[in-house]
C-alpha cells in the first residue's frame, strides 16, 4: 500500500502542477510564457512535496502485526493489485487534472490580470494571481495526501504535512523580500505580501479549497461502498493509539511488507 501510494502521488502531484502551465499555453496563445515563478516551482519537487509524503507514508502505520496474524486475507491486497491496477492510477490522474484546473482557473479568473509582462515593467496583478494559484496546488496535495492517509490525526501525519507550507512560506518570504529574491526572480518582487492585501486574491485563496469536498465526499462514498480488506479490519480494530508516538520506534507492520 504504501508503495502503490508513493508511485501514484509522485506522478499526480507533477500533473496538478503541470495542468496550470498548460491551461496558461492556452490562454497566451502559445506564447512560450511561464505560468509559476521558476526558481519557485523549481522547489515544488524536492523542496515543497517530498518531504511531506516520506514522513506520512513511514509513519503511518497500519495494524499491529499480532492482528494482521489474525487475518490472513489482509495479505490478499497486495496479491490482487487492489491498490495499484489501471483503475486506480486512472483516478489519481483524473484528480490531478481536476486540482490542476481548479488551481489555475479561480484565481486567473477572479483577478483577471492577462499577462505577466516583461523586464522591468512585470504585471503585478498576474504575478500575484500565479502566486495564488501555486498555492492552491500545495493546498491541493497536501490535502489529497492527508485524505490516503491512514491515521489523518496522528502527529508524525500533521508534522509531515506542515511541513509543506512552512517551507513555502519562507521560500516565498526569501524570494518576494530579500535582495537575493530582487536578484534570482525579480518578478516576485514584494508579491507576497501584496497577495495579503488583495482582497481578490484572498478570497480566490480561502474559497476555492471548499471545492475539495467533493473529493472528500467521494473518497468517504468509495470507502463505504468498496472497502479494502485493511479498511474492513480497521472498523473493528480501533485502538487507542495506531501510529507510534513522536520519538517512539516504527516498523512497517505486516501489511505493507507483504505488499
Amino acid at each position: 500500500r504504501r508503495v502503490a501510494v508513493f508511485l501514484c502521488y509522485y506522478v499526480y502531484k507533477h500533473v496538478v502542477l503541470a495542468v496550470g502551465d498548460m491551461c496558461w499555453a492556452h490562454q497566451s496563445n502559445f506564447a512560450g510564457q511561464i505560468a509559476y515563478p521558476e526558481w519557485i516551482a523549481s522547489c515544488y519537487a524536492g523542496l515543497f512535496t517530498s518531504l511531506p509524503v516520506i514522513v506520512v507514508l513511514t509513519m503511518d502505520r497500519d495494524l499491529p502485526d499480532h492482528i494482521v496474524m489474525r487475518h490472513p486475507e489482509l495479505y490478499a491486497a497486495g496479491q490482487h493489485r487492489m491498490h495499484f491496477n489501471p483503475r486506480r492510477f486512472s483516478v489519481w490522474m483524473l484528480s490531478g487534472v481536476w486540482h490542476g484546473c481548479l488551481s489555475w482557473l479561480v484565481p486567473n479568473l477572479v483577478i483577471g490580470a492577462d499577462s505577466p509582462g516583461i523586464s522591468p515593467n512585470f504585471n503585478k496583478d498576474w504575478w500575484i494571481g500565479s502566486i495564488v494559484s501555486f498555492s492552491l496546488v500545495l493546498v491541493c496535495v497536501d490535502f489529497r495526501l492527508w485524505l490516503v492517509a491512514l491515521n489523518k490525526l496522528s502527529p508524525w501525519t500533521l508534522l509531515g504535512l506542515l511541513s509543506s507550507p512552512v517551507l513555502y512560506l519562507t521560500t516565498l518570504i526569501v524570494f518576494g523580500h530579500t535582495y537575493l529574491g530582487e536578484w534570482m526572480q525579480p518578478q516576485l518582487a514584494g508579491v507576497p505580501l501584496a497577495v495579503l492585501k488583495d482582497a481578490k486574491a484572498m478570497a480566490a485563496l480561502f474559497l476555492a479549497p471548499l471545492a475539495l469536498a467533493v473529493d472528500a465526499l467521494i473518497y468517504m462514498l468509495i470507502l463505504h461502498i468498496c472497502p479494502s480488506p485493511l479498511d474492513e479490519v480497521r472498523r473493528t480494530f480501533k485502538p487507542s493509539r495506531v501510529s507510534p508516538p513522536l520519538g517512539g520506534r516504527t516498523h512497517a507492520g505486516a501489511v505493507d511488507a507483504a505488499a
